[in-house]
């Protein structure tokens, strides 16, 4: 009926967008609709600017974020950090700083937060999901994987922090440090996800959990959720401020 066209018009709408906000009931759903969703100073600020639209809406209780077709996030743009590091640097300390600014956002977002891994997660892109508070990911297809070592690339700081003190457990931290590519079952065997599902069921599943986690009515206390997680991940509050 009319909500089925309303979506399907909005969907058609956001299409075009890189990246985007739609909502199902009070869920949002952030979009990364940019190909592989590489990381650079314009894509990071236009996903502030979509959390930002989220945050400013008293409506919304819950946050969904997925990729596009089979990439979540393939990491950090490469080319773009290569081509701007000497010719801009100003642009590119901009870069890292925002990058830092949207671990910290997702972390402490004061609402719920589920990353439905719709693809290849890969380096920063992985720490893109393990800043949410659920990460559900596409079981017949993607990677969830740290590339650093087998790229000859070191470890931005606050991404070790969310490492080790967010999701990846330490059994088997050194096997991510290795650049050991994970399934969906295997991310799940070794708790670096919550679940996993067939990608025809991944958002359906993902909008369900957000719900479950948001609770009934108005949803939780976003100034309370903010304080519980700012005193949960202290460490990032730390890191964040040490870094301005």
């Amino acid at each position: 009926g009319f909500i089925k066209l309303y979506y399907i018009l909005q969907k058609k709408l956001t299409a075009k967008m890189p990246f985007s906000v739609e909502k199902r009931g009070r869920i949002a759903i952030l979009r990364m609709n940019e190909g592989e969703n590489r990381l650079n100073y314009y894509s990071v600020k236009s996903i502030l600017k979509c959390l930002d639209e989220i945050e400013s809406d008293p409506e919304v209780t819950a946050m969904v974020s997925i990729g596009q077709d089979k990439h979540y996030s393939l990491g950090l743009d490469l080319d773009w950090i290569g081509e701007n590091m000497i010719e801009n640097p100003q642009l590119t300390s901009q870069f890292t700083m925002d990058l830092s600014t949207l671990y910290y956002r997702l972390i402490t977002f004061p609402i719920p937060t589920v990353a439905a891994i719709n693809g290849h997660a890969y380096g920063a892109g992985t720490f893109i999901a393990l800043a949410h508070d659920m990460l559900i990911m596409r079981e017949e297809r993607g990677y969830f994987c740290l590339p650093e070592a087998k790229l000859n690339l070191p470890f931005r700081s606050e991404m070790t922090r969310v490492m080790v003190r967010k999701r990846i457990p330490l059994s088997i931290q050194s096997t991510s440090l290795l650049s050991y590519p994970f399934p969906a079952k295997e991310a799940l065997k070794y708790g670096i996800i919550h679940g996993h599902s067939p990608m025809s069921n991944l958002l359906e599943m993902c909008v369900s959990q957000a719900e479950r986690l948001s609770g009934k009515g108005e949803g939780l206390n976003r100034e309370n959720l903010r304080k519980i997680k700012m005193s949960v991940f202290d460490w990032a509050t730390l890191a964040y401020t040490e870094d301005r």
